[in-house]
């Protein structure tokens, strides 16, 4: 075996432990201005560390006539907010019928995106227009084509007009399936207020609110987002709340410190990027309450109970689009809010679908609480029904549809 020989350290060789130490900081100091400049090169060119914008868009039909042949310029769009959002992090659908295309500024595809004459970039601008046009693909080939338009920023949904078509047939803002939103202004949340950046509209408590036995709460949502964290809608601490799981199935609720507890939930999931109606009731019958959830009009769930007292009143405040009473992690929303109500009785399933249908007349004088987001004063949201129950506005940008 060979015999391994270890030599002693040369003292006069040696680093003293002050050299050593002096040299460690010079050593770092150059590696972090390595990684700065690194960190700024991938900035320059276009690297997109965001996660979610307030950016919106809205669509109008470009002027060209639709026709037989594959060189139609189909749609016109126009980004509104404050993000540049890098093409590498933005993805365009366009679906006539049962056809799907995805858009790129890349010559050759089957829908092409073009932007104006001098904005020709890696991004798409605030205010900037673009043009959806035929690539390879005659994709309307008639007069009149129905076009259904999807973009998503990071794989989260930008709203804004999801629908356009020839002849003057222009969506007035993001779909809701056949059923107008009855107001013009939403609030939007970017999903991102968490702790101390929380995003929320806060309404005081006040004596019409102090609600117990029979409830209806009623809002129209624009989810941006279900991934990564759960999502609450609304929070009443120590009373009850609104919630989506991380794959977006929603969850009507009494708080955790409520006792009886009750919940109402259902399994399909709520599909982001579109506009849904939910509803719930507290109804109170001969030996109990009966708890039920309405998804456009339509009941989704439902049970009953002999062991609770119908909702309860705790004293504290509204939120809307997070759960203040988990301030640590508070499933902050992700998307917009509209035509949020709350009403001191039970409303039947009838009333529920003229909601649905876009009714401002429904039970006027059980209603404590109407956010329509159309009368808004600097961070002040006006409460249309009457009762003075007004809103601040916390983090959250009013959008116009």
């Amino acid at each position: 075996m060979k015999k391994t020989e270890i030599k002693k350290l040369d003292e006069d060789k040696a680093v003293s432990p002050v050299i050593a130490t002096i040299l460690m900081v010079a050593i770092t100091v150059v590696l972090a201005g390595v990684l700065y400049v690194w960190a700024n090169n991938l900035a320059s060119e276009g690297t997109d560390t965001s996660i979610g914008t307030f950016n919106t868009y809205t669509t109008e039909d470009a002027e060209d006539e639709t026709g037989p042949g594959a060189e139609d310029t189909l749609v016109k769009l126009q980004m509104t907010g404050k993000d540049d959002l890098a093409w590498a992090f933005v993805k365009v659908t366009l679906s006539v019928e049962d056809n799907v295309y995805t858009c790129s500024i890349m010559e050759g595809d089957d829908c092409q995106i073009r932007q104006e004459a001098g904005d020709d970039d890696n991004s798409w601008e605030p205010g900037e227009y673009l043009f959806l046009s035929e690539g390879n693909a005659d994709i309307c080939n008639t007069p009149e084509c129905r076009l259904e338009i999807s973009i998503t920023h990071n794989g989260r949904v930008v709203a804004g007009d999801q629908s356009s078509g020839q002849a003057g047939n222009v969506g007035d803002g993001p779909s809701t399936g056949g059923t107008d939103v009855s107001s013009n202004s939403y609030v939007l949340f970017s999903g991102e207020g968490y702790n101390p950046d929380y995003e929320y509209v806060i309404v005081e408590d006040s004596n019409s609110l102090s609600i117990e036995g029979e409830f209806t709460f009623s809002s129209w949502m624009f989810p941006t987002s279900f991934e990564d964290d759960w999502r609450n809608l609304y929070d009443i601490p120590d009373a009850h709340m609104m919630e989506f799981s991380p794959s977006g199935k929603p969850t009507w609720r009494a708080e955790n410190s409520v006792s009886p507890g009750w919940s109402v939930s259902d399994d399909e999931a709520i599909p982001t990027g579109q506009w849904t109606h939910i509803a719930c009731t507290m109804t109170q019958t001969s030996d109990g309450y009966t708890i039920t959830m309405y998804i456009n009009g339509e009941i989704a769930a439902y049970t009953s109970s002999t062991n609770i007292n119908g909702v309860v009143d705790s004293d504290n405040d509204l939120y809307l689009g997070v759960l203040w009473s988990q301030q640590s992690n508070p499933d902050p929303w992700a998307g917009g809010i509209d035509d949020f109500k709350f009403w001191n009785k039970a409303l039947t399933s009838s009333q529920i679908s003229e909601l649905y249908e876009n009714s401002n007349s429904v039970e006027p004088n059980n209603l404590v609480l109407d956010l329509s987001f159309d009368s808004v004063s600097g961070d002040t949201v006006e409460d249309m029904s009457g009762q003075g129950n007004d809103g601040v506005i916390v983090g959250g940008v009013i959008q116009s549809r």
